[in-house]
């Protein structure tokens, strides 16, 4: 046999191998995986029971009590992950969701049953050791096994092993590339044909035919619509003609409609609104969140009254002016207040016109450079805070002047002082602290601070003030 014909029948037999390979879909993945954690959970009841019995008293555990707990906390456990679509792959491809939905799902589950065999009256048959065990090694596993799945979903996406939902797009035809690109990284599922709309104003007939005859050949496992006009008519036409398909459909608004639909929605009777603002903090909320700047602020005072000092005295010996500088914000409601800053400059500009520092400013001082450099200079704003003219975390306060600026240039600036303005904030973790020298720089930041309001939690908070330490320390 000639090299020839040998490399035809090795490439033949690679690419039969791969088109074997690639029949593992991730449904099947999924199954896996919810099954994984019904075996995993009931093993764990039995390796408990006999590693507690073994170690404590030198004896062979009975599981048979404790098996009924876990093959109930086992099948509730995998009901739950599956209406969380916990098994979908952009969950899987999350170890902190997953990790997040095993610390507190799995042991919330497992008390709920320990309290019904309690209520039964059938507690003294466990043992709570046994059952302490329990949880700790259920937890273990099933991180084990999603870490196992985490490292193995991406490489077996890029070999071929796994095989993507084929998905026929159609999305308009000045959709940028880029824009494009974006919308489709969705893993599990790959664009293998398109339809450009408008496309020569393609009827439903002809759509029709086109997607019948891909999946006849291809055999499309979903279709997805990218909808950037406000043509409510040509959208009736297009889902007419997907409604005559056996396959599932996703619609994407990629404009004004999408980001009102991904606001939180709410029932009024049989209809649906959605909640494109929310409301100011409840009274309860607002005196949790009070309660954490308060108790924040005043350790952070405290801690860093011997660093203050030594700024202080920094500051005066380095550059002729006072320590510290006071200037106009807008707080809470349009609220006037003077935040408290270190001296940073040899300048202390509070008129109509503020001028942003820059990198390398002539106007910053020796001092000023390295305290700006770790956000050295804003602690002093935690006395704001006492005050309860400032919160720990919330959007950044800016110069009025730069207020009177951008407040006519973005529609959504004024929305940020829906609550106090904070130290530190999410568009600061999120990369967007420092100079905004453009209006769409600025616009971004809103974007996160609009985000913020929409979303407070005092766990957000705390999550926001833990970023903003490992952030001053890496960098």
């Amino acid at each position: 046999m000639s090299i020839t014909a040998e490399s035809s029948n090795h490439r033949t037999r690679l690419a039969a191998a791969t088109r074997r390979r690639r029949r593992i879909s991730f449904d099947m993945v999924a199954h896996v995986a919810a099954l994984m954690d019904i075996v995993l959970i009931l093993a764990s009841t039995v390796a408990a029971v006999t590693l507690y019995h073994h170690l404590m008293f030198g004896i062979t555990g009975d599981p048979s009590m404790n098996f009924g707990v876990g093959i109930l906390t086992a099948v509730i456990f995998v009901l739950a992950m599956a209406s969380m679509r916990a098994y979908s792959y952009d969950s899987m491809a999350s170890m902190r969701r997953q990790m997040l939905l095993i610390l507190f799902l799995f042991p919330t589950i497992l008390a709920f049953v320990l309290a019904i065999v309690f209520f039964l009256k059938l507690g003294e048959s466990f043992s709570r050791g046994a059952i302490l065990y329990f949880t700790l090694l259920s937890m273990l596993t099933l991180a084990g096994m999603r870490f196992a799945m985490y490292r193995w979903i991406a490489p077996a996406l890029a070999s071929s092993l796994l095989r993507p939902r084929k998905a026929f797009l159609i999305c308009p035809r000045e959709l940028p590339a880029e824009r494009l690109q974006q919308l489709l990284h969705v893993g599990s599922a790959q664009a293998v044909s398109f339809a450009l709309l408008p496309d020569d104003d393609i009827s439903a007939e002809q759509l029709k035919d086109r997607l019948a005859g891909l999946d006849t050949r291809s055999g499309i496992d979903e279709i997805i619509v990218i909808w950037r006009d406000g043509n409510a008519n040509q959208l009736e036409d297009l889902l007419i003609a997907i409604g005559r398909l056996p396959l599932p459909a996703k619609i994407v608004f990629d404009n004004l409609i999408g980001s009102v639909a991904s606001c939180p929605r709410a029932q009024f009777g049989k209809l649906s609104a959605f909640q494109v603002q929310s409301a100011p903090l409840a009274p309860a909320e607002r005196l949790v969140k009070r309660i954490f700047d308060i108790a924040v602020a005043a350790i952070a005072l405290l801690l860093l009254a011997p660093m203050l000092l030594l700024v202080a005295i920094a500051i005066k010996l380095d550059s002729s002016g006072p320590v510290l500088f006071l200037q106009r914000r807008l707080g809470h409601d349009n609220e006037p207040f003077r935040i408290v800053k270190f001296r940073s400059m040899s300048v202390m500009e509070d008129g109509d016109c503020v001028n942003q520092a820059t990198v390398a400013d002539p106007r910053i001082t020796r001092v000023g450079a390295f305290i700006r450099a770790y956000s050295i200079d804003e602690l002093p704003q935690f006395w704001n805070v006492l005050r309860g003219e400032m919160s720990v975390v919330g959007p950044r306060p800016h110069a009025v002047a730069h207020d009177n600026l951008f407040d006519p240039l973005i529609s959504e600036y004024a929305s940020r002082r829906h609550v106090k303005p904070g130290v530190t904030g999410w568009a600061q973790v999120c990369g967007h602290r420092g100079e905004t020298p453009t209006v769409e720089l600025m616009a971004k930041r809103i974007q996160y601070d609009r985000w913020y309001i929409d979303n407070w939690s005092l766990w957000l908070d705390i999550k926001i003030v833990l970023q903003t330490f490992i952030s001053l320390r890496g960098h």
